[in-house]
């Protein structure tokens, strides 16, 4: 969902957007498949990793030019968009790749972590953290100061973690084997553990006041959470296959889902109840 919460974007055979204004749909061609994709902090900017070499650029504005920026590799599993025109991806080899969407920087690229395998990595609210797992259950924090190059930092090993999001506070909420878990962002101290009733999440975000999480699951689900405590605030039932991918729009007034079953869900947070569809 893009910024300000007038475009959904999915990824997959093709680029396919959704004004939801106008419920215009539109499919955008592309070489191969889509493995991941995001908007930039401010909108302007589509970001999409193809099996190919680089990242796809397109203007928002139009939708109809594109670019390839970035390494000669592809295939990344996550994108995520930092401030400052920083574009992050994980699942290419080691490290995390980091790019500068900037005139000139445009083809350069650094690894951070590199002795580190990511399957996943998750941005912060406003895009000036990071924080992503590594395949033995490492987690490390990426940060952005203001006109410096990302850094990062290894926060420590939590067993059997496999995804995160962090909070606009640097808390940080891990998936794990036994479900749900909200750490310490400096010590990893465990703060709340989530009862989740044997769900397999796949997938974990929070809203952009921290107040709340989102989990996707095996069975189809998705749930909520209030991050305080724990409490289940509702539980969202309409797909029928896995939702490996969730997120809340940038105003947090949306949960937004994507599952194996091909279609995409909006879920206004407002209207909620402990069980909706």
């Amino acid at each position: 969902l893009s910024p300000d919460g007038a475009s959904l974007v999915a990824t997959r055979e093709a680029l396919e957007t959704w004004d939801r204004q106008t419920a215009e749909r539109t499919a955008l061609p592309v070489r191969s498949l889509l493995k991941a994709g995001a908007f930039s902090q401010d909108g302007q900017r589509f970001y999409a990793a193809l099996l190919e070499p680089g990242l796809l650029v397109w203007d928002t504005s139009d939708w109809t030019s594109s670019s390839v920026m970035g390494p000669p590799t592809g295939g990344a599993r996550r994108i995520i968009a930092l401030a400052e025109r920083w574009v992050l991806t994980c699942g290419v080899g080691a490290g995390l790749l980091v790019m500068h969407d900037v005139p000139g920087e445009r083809d350069a690229y650094a690894r951070l972590a590199q002795d580190l395998v990511f399957p996943d990595v998750r941005a912060s609210p406003d895009g000036r953290q990071a924080i992503a797992v590594a395949d033995d259950g490492e987690l490390v924090r990426v940060d952005i100061e203001a006109g410096e190059a990302p850094t990062s930092t290894i926060l420590g090993v939590h067993t059997s973690a496999t995804a995160a999001a962090i909070t606009h506070t640097g808390a940080v909420l891990v998936v794990d084997e036994r479900g749900l878990v909200r750490l310490d962002g400096a010590t990893l101290e465990e703060r709340q553990r989530f009862e989740v009733g044997g769900r397999a999440i796949l997938d974990v975000a929070v809203s952009p006041d921290g107040e709340l999480v989102a989990t996707g699951e095996r069975d189809g689900r998705a749930s909520v959470w209030r991050t305080d405590d724990g409490a289940l605030v509702a539980e969202l039932r309409g797909h029928r296959e896995r939702v490996p991918s969730i997120a809340f729009s940038a105003d947090g007034a949306w949960v937004v889902t994507a599952s194996w079953d091909a279609t995409v869900r909006l879920w206004h947070v407002a209207s909620m109840a402990p069980s909706a569809d």
